[in-house]
């Protein structure tokens, strides 16, 4: 009695859902043999847009219908195609078609975001957006980002060491780009050959040692303290390079390393004519005295200039003091020390 009973419940139960299957099917049917109502398309979810608009948009859509949507029968609307095709647009990051309960066909599309512009090597020039895809120069909108210059290449597939890369610019534009104050400092950022960064300021007349994408927050730090406490006091054209790639250390050049290679240069080729001139000065007397008189004579002592050439301050390599005493240039045999801090220390400060 209790299997015919469960049985009974089975059949019942598959018999209501077949109906209500049959009935979502007609249902199906007959709405799709109607006229669709129209369409509305949504950018953002209504927020603001820049680099698509509705019209763009509409056009795609109304090219895979083959014409306006409205009085179409839904049947004949494609709305994967139609989506394929949105998407396609590389400013389109996402769209999602769909028909609502009144028969209109809503259109819901989420524009790509491009955080920095990137010229390559080449001068080409696009923009790549968080999710790093490539994205081309837009005609109604140019976006304030930050700049990097020598892309080594323009394929849109990152790859190894161009991958890496892509994923440091990204951080340094994010960082950049959401702080006011080096978004209006910094001017661009160059890639070296070694896939190192090197900023160049709009204020002051320097180049920033940025080395790789690591540590890109303690780096700026650094390179912030040191304008408030060095570049503030000294002026913005003290110094022409500025290195902050090392962990807890700003290592400054000054502008006058290059006068001093040049007046060391310069000291060096006196020197060597004066050496010259001295040697044919004293051969000369020599030979004069020994034709008037055979007896051996000494050559006289020359004596060095009363005026010796001042070398402004010490060449790059050497610490030079408050005092600006010079130093030597090693030669490029030699073994370089690493740069010491050049930050200021307290006692330094109130020297100053």
């Amino acid at each position: 009695m209790r299997k015919i009973r469960r049985v009974l419940v089975l059949t019942g139960w598959a018999t209501l859902g077949t109906g209500v299957l049959v009935l979502l099917v007609a249902a199906v049917q007959t709405r799709s043999t109607k006229a669709c109502a129209g369409m509305e398309i949504v950018i953002n979810d209504g927020k603001e847009h820049l680099y698509t608009d509705v019209r763009s948009i509409g056009a795609v859509v109304r090219e895979k219908a083959n014409g306006d949507v409205k009085g179409k029968a839904i049947r004949d609307l494609d709305l994967r195609k139609m989506e394929e095709a949105v998407e396609r647009d590389p400013w389109v990051r996402n769209a999602e078609l769909f028909l609502d309960n009144d028969r209109k066909l809503q259109v819901r599309v989420e524009e790509a975001v491009p955080i920095a512009r990137i010229f390559t090597v080449h001068g080409e020039s696009f923009y790549i957006d968080s999710v790093l895809h490539k994205l081309p120069l837009n005609e109604l909108f140019s976006p304030r980002l930050p700049v990097f210059t020598d892309f080594p290449q323009e394929k849109g597939n990152w790859r190894g060491k161009d991958s890496l890369l892509m994923v440091d610019i990204k951080h340094l534009a994010v960082f950049i780009g959401n702080d006011p104050f080096w978004m209006a400092q910094v001017d661009q950022v160059d890639i070296t050959p070694r896939n190192e960064f090197e900023m160049m300021p709009k204020v002051g007349d320097h180049v920033v040692l940025l080395g790789d994408g690591e540590d890109i927050e303690g780096k700026f730090h650094r390179l912030r303290l040191f304008y408030e406490q060095v570049l503030s006091r000294k002026g913005w054209g003290s110094y022409r390079k500025v290195d902050v790639q090392y962990r807890g250390q700003v290592v400054a050049t000054r502008k006058d390393m290059q006068s001093s290679l040049a007046d060391t240069a310069q000291a060096r080729q006196w020197l060597r004519q004066w050496m010259q001139n001295s040697q044919h000065t004293v051969l000369s007397d020599t030979l004069n005295r020994a034709r008037s008189n055979p007896a051996p004579v000494q050559a006289p002592q020359t004596d060095p200039p009363t005026h010796p050439m001042k070398i402004s301050s010490a060449v790059p390599g050497i610490t030079s003091g408050r005092t600006g005493a010079a130093g030597v240039n090693p030669g490029p045999g030699a073994v370089k020390k690493a740069p010491k801090a050049v930050m200021p220390s307290k006692q330094q400060k109130t020297d100053q």
